[in-house]
């Protein structure tokens, strides 16, 4: 499969599920970054625990990115629809900001071969090179959508 589809395809299918199942951007993006704290901290206790139960030679990859889509798994299972459907053009760039910071989470954690297609194109470069700030961006869009969209409070004072 060329590079330029399969990173469009990991891209394209988080974000078709994430308007399907009508799922808040701001839960998925907890989901993503708990699947790659996971990756992080659990991976290599958890591949170890995948060796012994599996013979094959692609135990590492296939347990980080177990561990990357488990999280994201039950927040399409356990909150779907928290998303109405009418919001989804305003929060749609949000949706699309999650897809692509999941690919960036994913594409390092690809087989080596895979990974050198994919950043051997010219989309690939761009995406290995704004690795850092596209996390960056993502996170404070989050934040600043966040700050916008808080509960406004018209308490009243009671004398």
């Amino acid at each position: 499969m060329p590079p330029t589809i399969l990173l469009s395809l990991i891209i394209g299918i988080p974000l078709l599920l994430e308007i399907f199942l009508r799922v808040k951007p701001l839960y998925l993006f907890v989901a993503i970054v708990t699947g790659y704290f996971w990756v992080q901290f659990l991976g290599s206790t958890a591949e170890l625990i995948v060796r012994s139960i599996v013979k094959s030679s692609n135990a590492e990859v296939m347990t980080n990115v177990g561990l990357l889509f488990i999280p994201l798994f039950f927040t399409f299972l356990l909150m779907r629809k928290t998303l109405s459907t009418s919001s989804i053009p305003f929060q749609f760039v949000l949706l699309l900001a999650d897809s692509i910071l999941l690919a960036t989470f994913l594409v390092p954690l690809l087989s080596a071969g895979t990974q050198g297609a994919i950043y051997q194109t010219n989309i690939g470069n761009i995406f290995r090179q704004s690795h850092d700030v596209s996390i960056a961006a993502i996170a404070g869009l989050h934040l600043l959508v966040m700050f916008f969209m808080r509960p406004k409070l018209h308490g009243k004072k009671h004398k």
